[in-house]
């Protein structure tokens, strides 16, 4: 097969990057489409603060004037930081079924790791812990949420034959919303409110959004600092997916908890699916795609839990049963029967004992795979 690679440098190369999954999954309806610019502004750094302190590279593979393959590299140096040694990631992985193509560029990129010091290589994951992540090992016949991958089955085998071995894995899981608040729920919330005068913090319906949005993020960041997974964010990212998201939050959904001095204590951020609506659009905005995805916004079927965080200082006492009163009582009200967890660290026993009462059930898996240099 005559291959050879380019870099992606331009904004005509990271158009073609962009388009390479409406290629290989354009007979797939369980594939959810990201909308295309958005895709594309993501590897540039004018757009995406991630990159600005991320050493990036980015390749497609190429035969007969036809990519036929896709990858990224890159270094962050904030996690460099935390951990103390070169930390080599990659993304962005999607090719056809020829072990030619996926060496090529797992080569490439094993090489420009290699030669900036780092001692392995893994991925698939995004510049940080709010973008997708994990090779899609299991679910195939399922369709895929807004902030998750897709891949054919035959990816799996190509990277274990070029060396890759599986590092960790998520899952994730639907779950059917009761009929009514438990009672024993309920208990536990009146108690929390008389005991610690915990009480629902509402999202203003206007005002300074992103004001709230930061709250929000540096209660995530004091929660998930100390997991190993854990990529630091600087300010100007926490801005760049509040402005991503916020298009997409319904204030019903969201359960944020203040403690007595007014201050946020915990919270559970879910947002309706718009994958059905993401489909239909096939990643355009215009002429026609953003009535789909306001339509999936308006009347969802299922909502998708994004994040669930609690203050380091308030663990143990019983504040994510708090915000599972109020985001039941939400769904209730909203109609909504079903609630997809986003991808969750499958030996993570403390998230898992949360949602174990209310039968959940795994719709897909994930992993991602490492390479020794």
């Amino acid at each position: 097969m005559n291959l050879f690679l380019s870099h992606v440098t331009s904004s005509r190369d990271r158009k073609s990057f962009a388009h390479l999954p409406f290629e290989l999954f354009a007979d797939l309806p369980q594939w959810t489409p990201p909308l295309r610019k958005a895709e594309a502004r993501t590897l540039d750094p004018a757009h995406n603060p991630g990159l600005r302190h991320t050493d990036f590279a980015a390749w497609i593979a190429w035969h007969k004037g036809k990519a036929v393959g896709r990858m990224a590299a890159f270094i962050n140096a904030l996690e460099t930081q935390k951990k103390g040694k070169t930390v080599a990631r990659f993304g962005w992985l999607d090719f056809v079924d020829d072990p030619e193509v996926s060496h090529m560029l797992l080569n490439q990129a094993e090489t420009w790791a290699k030669a900036r010091g780092a001692e392995s290589l893994l991925g698939p994951v995004g510049l940080t812990n709010m973008d997708p992540a994990g090779l899609l090992v299991e679910g195939f016949s399922q369709p895929n949420y807004l902030s998750t991958l897709y891949g054919h089955p035959y990816y799996v085998r190509h990277l274990e034959q070029a060396g890759y071995a599986p590092a960790q894995t998520w899952i994730e899981t639907d779950i059917r919303v009761p009929r009514e608040v438990p009672q024993r729920l309920e208990k536990i919330r009146q108690l929390l409110s008389r005991r610690y005068q915990l009480k629902l913090h509402t999202l203003p319906e206007r005002g300074d959004v992103r004001s709230e949005g930061r709250r929000l993020f540096e209660l995530m960041r004091q929660s998930y600092a100390q997991l190993d997974v854990y990529v630091p964010i600087t300010d100007a990212q926490v801005d760049y997916y509040i402005d991503q998201f916020v298009p997409l939050i319904r204030r019903d959904l969201v359960s944020a908890v203040t403690g007595p001095d007014d201050e946020i204590v915990g919270f559970g951020i879910m947002i309706p699916d718009i994958a059905p609506g993401l489909r239909k659009a096939r990643g355009r905005l215009w002429p026609l795609g953003w009535r789909h995805i306001l339509k999936a916004r308006k009347q969802p079927e299922v909502a998708q839990l994004m994040l669930i965080g609690v203050s380091p200082e308030w663990r143990n006492r019983g504040v994510p049963a708090f915000i599972f009163s109020y985001g039941i009582q939400s769904l209730i009200q909203a109609g909504i029967a079903r609630v997809h967890i986003n991808p969750m660290l499958e030996d993570n026993q403390a998230i898992h004992a949360l949602f174990a009462p209310y039968g959940p059930e795994i719709t897909h898996r994930r992993q991602t795979f490492q390479k020794v240099l």
